[in-house]
């Protein structure tokens, strides 16, 4: 769903951004000439690095889109091993982005959207499988009562991804 959504802003000419996650403490790596990262999932030290290196001072940054929890496994993988490896990929994540949001002096701030896959029941015949990522929902509200500048937002997908899901996100 990132990637392309990516493929979709940069048609329509914005600059996108790319934060991969890695399950390493080491320097973020990226290409030569392209707006993708793979930061540390424990480091809020490269999620910082990777902000202020690619937030233009003389431009804004038009908005955020989270899309690390759509990675997590649905609640019949999940093991106590692998919902603590979520935590990390999605609320302290979060809680990592907003403390780093937090220190950087946006003219106009921008508005971070947090995708999930299935933490919501919308008809009474959805599955709710994300189980992983539920608490997003809650941090994003804590997020939005503590810096609300960012209206965070939650955006949560169906179960099984659809034909126009990426053009519904953008």
């Amino acid at each position: 769903v990132a990637k392309n959504a990516a493929k979709v802003l940069r048609k329509r000419g914005h600059r996108v951004v790319i934060l991969s996650s890695s399950r390493t403490d080491s320097e973020p790596d990226s290409e030569p000439g392209v707006d993708e990262f793979a930061i540390s999932t424990t480091s809020q030290a490269d999620l910082a690095r990777v902000l202020s290196e690619t937030i233009p001072q003389d431009q804004s940054l038009h908005g955020i889109i989270h899309c690390w929890s759509l990675d997590h496994p649905s609640a019949q993988q999940l093991s106590t091993e692998t919902l603590a490896e979520c935590q990390q990929t999605g609320v302290l994540s979060i809680l990592k982005l907003a403390q780093s949001l937090a220190a950087i002096p946006f003219e106009m701030p921008p508005r971070v959207h947090i995708v999930t896959r299935g933490t919501h029941r919308v008809v009474d015949s959805d599955r709710v499988d994300g189980i992983a990522s539920s608490p997003l929902v809650g941090i994003a509200r804590v997020a939005n009562n503590e810096h609300p500048q960012f209206r965070w937002t939650t955006i949560d997908l169906a179960h099984e991804p659809t034909t126009y899901e990426v053009d519904d996100l953008v």
